[in-house]
């Protein structure tokens, strides 16, 4: 396992983990059979502090109205992608709305990717292409080609991002992580909690 360090911000040195290779070659049918992350809620700041940090990060907005929650994603997260694909026919319906704020701590390419998703015009656009082109396990990548232009703002914002979501989870990081409108932390989503998961987000959680 490898690390590169990015940048430092609050005190934190933002460092990216670039995984051992699969052991074994994964199929999109298998994906259930990968480690998944613990779906969790995360106490370790009150909740004005949650809402108050995260109200700083660098996001977009997919869906209509207001935003029900926000979601930090890597663009390289298989778990990620699980959530875009439970998640689009709601926001196509009108039925969700949610923020995304991209970071990056899986791949050295998920840097990239995620300051070319923030450096775009219109990132959206770009999330969602590289949502509807993501290769599954055992590659497991976005779909972005790496060679879009990456602005200065766009890296110093992610790096931002990269701080954040180490903060919510006292230093550690996984995606995806939620945060509801009453600043309650959630870790992972394992195959099948999404509909648990959208209800406690709407209702603000009951931490």
């Amino acid at each position: 396992m490898s690390f590169f360090t990015v940048g430092v911000f609050f005190g934190f040195t933002i460092s990216i983990v670039s995984p051992p290779a699969a052991s074994s070659a994964l199929s999109a049918v298998a994906l259930s059979q990968i480690a998944k992350p613990a779906l969790k809620p995360v106490g370790f700041l009150s909740k004005p502090a949650v809402k108050k940090l995260v109200s700083t990060a660098d996001g977009f907005v997919w869906g209509q109205g207001k935003p029900q929650f926000t979601v930090f994603i890597d663009p390289n997260c298989v778990f990620c992608h699980q959530f875009y694909q439970d998640a689009a026919p709601l926001v196509k319906s009108g039925k969700l709305s949610v923020r995304i704020v991209p970071v990056a701590i899986l791949e050295q390419s998920s840097f990239v990717r995620a300051a070319e998703i923030l450096s775009a015009g219109h990132p959206l656009t770009w999330y969602l292409r590289n949502e509807k082109r993501f290769v599954m396990p055992p590659v497991e990548q976005g779909g972005l080609s790496l060679k879009l232009p990456v602005s200065t703002a766009a890296r110093s914002d992610l790096s931002h991002n990269n701080a954040i979501i180490r903060r919510l989870d006292q230093n550690h990081s996984a995606t995806p992580t939620f945060v509801s409108p009453s600043g309650v932390v959630q870790v992972g989503l394992p195959a099948g909690e999404f509909s648990g998961l959208l209800i406690m987000m709407r209702s603000g959680g009951a931490q």
